[in-house]
């Protein structure tokens, strides 16, 4: 837990937002990172001739090691929790890659693929890099659970509608896993673990609702299969509502009258993934100062970490895109604590 809060406690301030924000290239945001943060560290070696995308896969790297380093200070589960993040990084390395291969640009994978990834999966990612096709993808995650759940798709993955599929099996791992995890746990400490993850699990599930409906038009019992089924404050009478309602607005009506109704006070929000983001956090940022619990203070600082490093990349994405900086400040989460 003091492990948690010290490294929480080195956590960029809004002095430091406020200096990223106004770097004018990369090259300077990288050389603020390197000397004047925790950063400092990953971005020893780094040259002046950085892109954005280099600069968040190394940022990913620091977040895995660090995932790493605080585990082991949690002997008894700690390691369970690490190994979770590790998959959910690997179901994120093998969406990209068939991003790639649908779009026929399969052997541009390996340029972004960091080298401390792969010594960190049961996933061998370099030769997932060099597949062809999904066949040969499927020879690559042979043995892991990643190949019984994308194999339904072999003849459908490059039908536009088949990749949010292939992503839900895979997520479904993910979702389980996660679930046999908190169930080691009894009493208040699993209560108090389950109430985190609970709010991750809900405002995910809004968000897929809301995108289901606005942009795919999706009946409710195809809704129904997107959704994690783990770890909810909503009722059955709450989702049930909420898919019934024709359109995403009135969804979203539905969703603030529920256990989340003062979150809803205001509708005014830049995007929904941006708005429950913020709930997230608010959750995360108060229970990692007040939890009395080793394991929910480990889980608040590893999700709150993401949400930095998230912050990063979106200062280096808008500095590449010479977006202004009160524009880049605007979609930062959590930058004023």
């Amino acid at each position: 837990m003091a492990k948690s809060r010290a490294l929480y406690g080195k956590r960029l301030k809004k002095q430091d937002y406020d200096s990223l924000v106004n770097c004018k290239n990369i090259n300077e945001l990288v050389t603020y990172l390197k000397t004047r943060t925790a950063y400092a560290e990953t971005f020893e070696t780094a040259n002046s001739e950085m892109s954005a995308f280099q600069v968040e896969e190394l940022l990913k790297v620091d977040t895995l090691k660090v995932f790493q380093k605080i585990s082991k200070y949690e002997i008894s589960t700690g390691e369970h929790f690490y190994k979770y993040f590790i998959m959910k990084n690997d179901i994120s390395e093998i969406l990209k890659f068939l991003h790639y291969l649908i779009v026929g640009r399969a052997e541009e994978y390996l340029k972004i693929l960091p080298p401390f990834i792969n010594e960190q999966t049961d996933v061998d990612l370099i030769s997932l890099s060099s597949a062809q096709n999904f066949d040969d993808v499927l020879k690559v995650l042979k043995g892991t659970p990643y190949d019984d759940a994308l194999k339904p798709f072999r003849a459908t993955y490059k039908q536009p509608e088949t990749y949010i599929e292939m992503e839900t099996a895979l997520n479904k791992i993910l979702w389980d896993a996660e679930y046999s995890i908190v169930e080691r746990y009894k009493g208040k400490q699993k209560k108090e673990i389950t109430e985190l993850l609970t709010y991750e699990t809900d405002m995910e599930n809004i968000v897929r609702i809301y995108r289901l409906k606005r942009l795919a038009s999706a009946d409710k019992d195809t809704i129904k299969e997107y959704l994690n089924p783990h770890f909810t404050h909503f009722t059955h009478r709450d989702v049930e509502k909420m898919l019934e309602k024709s359109t995403a607005r009135e969804m979203l009506q539905q969703a603030a009258d529920s256990y989340y109704k003062k979150y809803f006070a205001s509708t005014q929000f830049l995007t929904l993934e941006d708005f429950t983001q913020r709930i997230i956090y608010q959750k995360l940022h108060k229970e990692i100062r007040y939890s009395t619990d080793p394991v929910a203070v480990m889980i608040c600082y590893f999700f709150l970490k993401q949400n930095e490093v998230d912050n990063v990349i979106h200062i280096a994405e808008g500095i590449r895109g010479k977006i202004p900086a009160e524009t880049i400040e605007s979609v930062l989460i959590g930058t004023d604590n």
